[in-house]
């Protein structure tokens, strides 16, 4: 029963903050155990929950009455309904995906992938398929001691679109980042292929393009208001020859552009990232949720005490950063 306990408390998803180690660093009360298994036992009947409402008619309902709960019971909003971003709000509500320009420059750019060429690369193997994805990623950690990735989110147009997108309090939920290798040999396989995520009722992706992107590079793809039609809605993979069975290629939008190009998307549409044939993809990917999934960390792994730049936005935004930084420490 106790190794039962033990592996339910320490072991996580893939990339998850390694949490033994957290607690191995610094010294936590008893109570800080009973607070992680409440979080972990209550995230996984939330991904339970709500990985059970796949059909976008049902599911949307459900988010709805996920926002009406979180407002009910929030004492402090991080978001202004009188000073929204409607025209953007309305695009993305219907398209699924929108542009936010200038959120890193090149220069930041370079010096992200600079530092990344220094982190060590974590592969995935596919038991399923029996063979290793073309792909690698850097861990989370590594991701967000450097402050030009995590100073993304204190821009103040992106944080507008969100909060009026989400109409309630959300958070920064993780970051990813990887690399897609080019290999025209292979067919596409995971992410490649068209699907829909399910990462909680209400969510945004944010993808930060630090490789140039074209057709042949690994563009985003994505089905149009598919978030909300109800089609292709099982929590699996689909070909090409089934979504445009039933979409017209002019409802998928391919997103194209060059180092720096970033734009939020609504993942649960149907969407992939093709698979590159010419270059190799780098691409940073942030969760933004109003319930927090599973992945994300159950102790803020940054210590405000120890942010050197820009403290006062991170302070500002503290609610859509809590789970990142402990503004205690």
């Amino acid at each position: 029963m106790i190794k039962i306990l033990k592996k339910f408390f320490y072991e996580g998803e893939f990339l998850e903050i390694d949490l033994k180690r957290q607690i191995n660093q610094d010294k936590y009360s008893n109570s800080i155990f009973i607070l992680i298994f409440l979080k972990k036992i209550f995230r996984n009947f939330y991904r339970f929950f709500q990985r059970m409402l796949t059909k976008p008619s049902i599911r949307n309902k459900f988010a709805l009455i996920e926002i009406k709960i979180i407002n009910f019971f929030s004492k402090k909003k991080n978001y202004n309904f009188d000073n929204i971003d409607l025209k953007n709000i309305e695009y993305l509500e219907k398209n699924s995906s929108l542009d936010i320009p200038d959120l890193l420059s090149l220069d930041q750019v370079k010096e992200i992938k600079e530092y990344l060429k220094t982190k060590k690369k974590i592969s995935i193997y596919e038991k399923s398929i029996n063979k290793k994805m073309p792909m690698d990623y850097y861990a989370t950690e590594k991701l967000i001691e450097k402050h030009e990735i995590l100073n993304v989110i204190n821009n103040e147009k992106l944080i507008k679109i969100m909060s009026g997108y989400f109409k309630c309090n959300f958070k920064l939920d993780w970051i990813w980042s990887w690399w897609s290798y080019a290999n025209g040999e292979n067919d596409s396989i995971g992410p490649q292929l068209f699907h829909r995520d399910y990462e909680s009722l209400n969510f945004l992706k944010l993808f930060i393009y630090l490789t140039d992107v074209e057709g042949d590079d690994g563009s985003h793809q994505i089905i149009k208001s598919s978030n909300k039609i109800d089609l292709f809605y099982k929590i699996s993979r689909f070909s090409n020859n089934d979504i445009y069975s039933k979409f017209d290629k002019e409802d998928c939008s391919t997103i194209d552009g060059k180092a720096g190009k970033s734009f939020l998307a609504n993942t649960y549409a149907i969407h992939k990232g093709l698979r590159p044939f010419k270059k190799d993809r780098l691409v940073l990917c942030y969760l933004f949720s109003t319930c927090p999934s599973r992945r994300s960390p159950k102790i803020p792994p940054i210590k405000y005490s120890e942010i050197n730049k820009n403290k006062d936005s991170y302070f500002k935004n503290k609610d859509i950063y809590d789970l990142f930084i402990d503004f205690q420490k």
